[in-house]
Formats: C-alpha cells, structure tokens, sequence
C-alpha cells in the first residue's frame, strides 16, 4: 500500500535511511535474492551500499548476448564464494579462460555454467579450446560448453569435488578424462555425469569414492573400463552405437545396485563383474530388428545374467506403422507361450496409446502375472480416451489389480510434469 509524503513523514519523522541502517548481514540476505548485476548496481545507493554486494557469497549473472563482467566481478568480490551461477549466450573459449581460472582459485561451493549456443552442434569441427582450471575447493561443477572444446587439467587434484557434469563438450589435448576423475585425481568424486562428449575414444576409470556414474552419447567410444568398487548405479546410453562401434568394456563394481544399459552390447567383448546387489536393471530391444542388431543383445544376453531382479525397465524401440513383411505376430505362439511373471507386483508403462496390438499385450500379461498389484499408465493421451482404455483393460483384469493413469503436460520451462488423472481400486469405479 503506498503512502502519501505527509503519511511517510509520520511512519519515519526523523527521515533516517532505516534500510542502510541494518546490520551487513541483513542486507547481504536482502541481495541474495538479486541477479549479480542488480545487485552490484545497489553500489550507487550511498557510501554505505558501496560495498555490500561484495559480501554477498553468492554470484548469479543471467543470460545475455553481451560478455558478463564475471572476471571484473570476481576481482572486486570480497566474501568466500559459495556458489557460482554464469549464463552465456554463444560464448567463445576466450572469454570463458578469462574468467575461469579465478572462479577455480575462489570457489568453495557449487559452481554452474551454461553456454546457449544454437548456432553451433555437435557436427562442426573446431579446434579451438580453453584448459580446465583446477578447482581445489570446489565441492561440484556444472559445465555445459555448448560444445566449445575443453583441455582436461595435466596437474593438479580437485581435493573437494563431490560432483562432476560435463555436457555438450568436445574434449581436447592429449590427457584423458578418465584419469581426471579417477581418485588420484578426484579422490572425494562421487557422482559423474557426461551427456554428449566428443574427442573421447577410450574412458578408464579408477576410483575408490564413486557411487553414481553416467555415461550418455559419449560420441566415438570404442573402450570402457570402469574399476569402481564401491559403485551404486551405472547408466551407458547410446555411446558404442552412436558410432556403430564395437561394444568393448569391463565393469567391476560388485555394489551395483542399478545397471542401465541401453546401449551396444556383444558378450565376447563386454565383460560385467558378479553383481549380486543388482537391484534394478533397465535395457532396450527393437522387435523389429534382425538378431545382429547391437543393443537387441543387452536384452537377451544381460538379463540372464541376473537370477532375480527387483525392477526392471524395458525399452521398446518400434515403428508408428508397420513394415512390410513385420514381424508382429512372431513367433506365432506369442499369445500362447508361457511367460514366467508369477512374482510381479508392479508394472508401469510410459507412452501407451491404447492401440489393438498394446491391448493385446495387456491381456497376456494379465494372464501371466497373477499377483499383479498395481499398474502405472504414464502416457500422452487425452483423459477420455485413457477412461476408455481403463474400461477395456478392467474387462480382463484382476478385480484387485489398481490402475492409475498420468498424463504427461508440457511446462514454460521446456520440461515435463506428470498429472495423475484418475485411478481405480479393486472393482472401484469399474
């Protein structure tokens, strides 16, 4: 509610600035809350604001086509750096390494930084690139080049560093990742995640501190060995097939709890330590691909390696319309054979239609898993519709089985969320 001078006067009639009055540590909570450069702007306040942005331990600079005086920023910042936000808009390596090496030496926290570089993909060759300073301090880092290209550190040990996210980078220079994060190097690593790597053939990896790695198109990758003992979850998605390359790995880590392997896999050459804590397992299989196709083998070779599974997620790559010659109902006993499913409690299937071929799927699994609890629809279509399918699934299913059904919806953001739109219990609502 605003109020007049005169209403003003009466609230504050000595007229004293009782903002600038608080102690730093309030006004350091108060520019918390701002974007860097608004904050660094509040300098021109008074003599007594001068100052006060540089406690602030925290840095966030938004996206913006210009470059950000980060560095400038840095020099001037007085406080310990907790956290470090950059956004950049088609950075050139330059103006990264100007900035960088100074972030690393300050950084106690957390650091993040993206580059939006629509202009630029994964396809185009540039050789030009910026070293990877050492972060001593630094508890995790988030980078996201847009595919600038990175030189991994030759010395040095990041002696703090929990986390690890490298995405959309082309790896330069003749020292390899995978001895960057191994524990001489990284001895407090925990977590390890790669999403679209280039100039990486080879990944080796030693660590005694690692308990969540991921691997996700790691474009080229012809070699894989990972010795991590205590290791919890592995995920290696679309690496060996991006570039149809032989599938060659070893796998040591006996803690596995959850294995996802949705990529490439040949049993000569993929060798998977004893996993007896397996867990959860997730894989993929094209129906419609001929026996040599790569990935069809994770499926039929992985899964009996595993006596008993908790969970296991399956990926079906098919087509919208079928092929000539298709291979749906083969073999021909599919609606007859015997599937072992009598310990199934649980099912959750993500991007059902509701077409005649998936009913029938519904209907031998129905058949098969007699103990079926619970089955999860997570999928695109409109509510009446995913009613309609729940009337036709309730003919042939259990009356004790519970149906729920999610809808996918699109957020500003860009991202998903799932909205539960109804769910059955027992004969309930049937």
């Amino acid at each position: 509610m605003e109020m007049s001078g005169a209403a003003a006067k009466r609230a504050n009639p000595s007229g004293e600035d009782r903002l600038s009055a608080l102690h730093d540590d309030a006004l350091v909570h108060i520019l918390l809350h701002l974007q860097t450069a608004a904050a660094v702007r509040t300098s021109v306040l008074s003599r007594r604001w001068r100052r006060v942005w540089t406690l602030v331990p925290e840095l966030r600079f938004d996206f913006s086509p210009e470059p950000h005086p980060v560095a400038s920023a840095l020099a001037a910042h007085d406080a310990a750096l907790r956290f470090l936000n950059v956004g950049a808009m088609d950075a050139a390596p330059e103006s990264v390494a100007a900035w960088l090496p100074d972030a690393a030496s300050r950084l106690s926290g957390r650091l993040v930084f993206e580059n939006r570089a629509p202009g630029r993909n994964e396809v185009e060759v540039d050789e030009s690139a910026f070293e990877l300073p050492c972060f001593e301090r630094a508890t995790a880092v988030s980078l996201d080049l847009g595919f600038l290209g990175l030189a991994v550190p030759t010395a040095g040990v990041f002696a703090r560093l929990v986390e690890l996210c490298l995405i959309r980078v082309r790896i330069r220079g003749p020292y390899k990742l995978g001895d960057a994060v191994s524990s001489p190097r990284c001895p407090c690593l925990q977590k390890l995640t790669t999403y679209y790597i280039q100039g990486v053939s080879d990944i080796t990896i030693h660590s005694e501190s690692l308990l969540q790695m991921e691997l996700k198109k790691v474009c080229g990758l012809k070699q894989l060995t990972v010795v991590v003992p205590a290791l919890q979850e592995l995920r290696v998605l679309v690496c060996f097939s991006y570039g149809q390359n032989q599938p060659v790995a070893h796998i040591s880590a006996p803690l596995l709890k959850s294995l996802v392997w949705n990529d490439a896999y040949d049993p000569s050459s993929v060798h998977l330590c004893k996993m007896e804590h397996l867990q959860v397992l997730s894989t993929s299989v094209n129906p419609y691909a001929h026996g040599g196709y790569m990935r069809n083998h994770a499926f039929s070779k992985i899964l009996p390696l595993f006596k008993v599974i908790e969970r296991l997620y399956l990926l079906l790559c098919y087509q919208q319309v079928c092929p000539s010659g298709c291979a749906c109902d083969q073999p021909t006993n599919w609606k007859t054979e015997e599937l072992a499913l009598n310990c199934l409690e649980e099912l959750a299937i993500v991007g059902m239609k509701g077409t005649d071929h998936e009913v029938d799927v519904m209907k031998r699994l129905f058949s098969c898993a007699t103990v079926l609890i619970e089955i999860t629809f997570n999928c695109s279509v409109s509510e009446s519709k995913a009613r309609e399918l729940c009337q036709t699934l309730s003919t042939f299913c259990k009356s004790e089985t519970r149906l729920k059904f999610y809808r996918f919806l699109k957020q500003e953001s860009g991202g998903k969320r799932m909205r539960c739109l109804f769910a059955s219990s027992g004969s309930e609502g049937r």
